[in-house]
């Protein structure tokens, strides 16, 4: 986050992941400085704690909608838990993907695809390809993506939420 606040969020996330085994403090000073940040403003954030409630408040929302390990990914609302290979991914978007044109053909606005995904859920859920590892059904819930930092066009019709950490 305080990579975000000085709007190189995926520079660092991808050195974080890219570097799994060293999350310690000097490597994290160390990674500020390879991207480029201002690194006294990094220290400054991380001794202050400055985005500790923002990320308790990220971890209880993936709490309160089932994102209990990681990583977790959610498609149009819907879970994949766990590592999944590529196949599973694609199944579910590639009917989602399908379901929106479906929706967007029957006139409902861009701005409102997600909004009546979510509503369409019960009878488009129960069509929808499990994931192998699934046991049952997909429960849907709504991901509020919010200013959380994103890839794409924020009016896409697949939103993937994803909740992970680096270890």
């Amino acid at each position: 986050m305080a990579a975000n606040a000085q709007g190189k969020f995926w520079q660092m996330h991808d050195k974080l992941f890219g570097n799994q085994q060293a999350l310690d403090r000097p490597a994290l000073e160390k990674y500020a400085q390879e991207i480029g940040l201002n690194v006294s403003k990094f220290k400054i954030a991380m001794d202050n704690h400055s985005y500790k409630k923002q990320i308790e408040a990220d971890s209880q929302a993936g709490n309160a909608v089932g994102a209990n390990g990681t990583p977790a990914f959610f498609v149009n609302g819907q879970s994949l838990s766990g590592a999944q290979p590529f196949d599973a991914f694609k199944a579910v978007i590639d009917k989602e993907i399908t379901h929106a044109d479906e929706l967007l053909k029957k006139g409902i606005k861009r701005d409102k695809l997600y909004e009546e995904i979510l509503r369409t859920l019960p009878e488009h859920a129960a069509n929808t390809p499990k994931a192998p590892a699934a046991e049952a059904a997909p429960e849907r819930v709504e991901i509020a993506a919010g200013d959380a930092p994103l890839r794409g066009p924020k009016k896409a019709p697949v939103l993937i939420v994803e909740y992970s950490d680096f270890q």
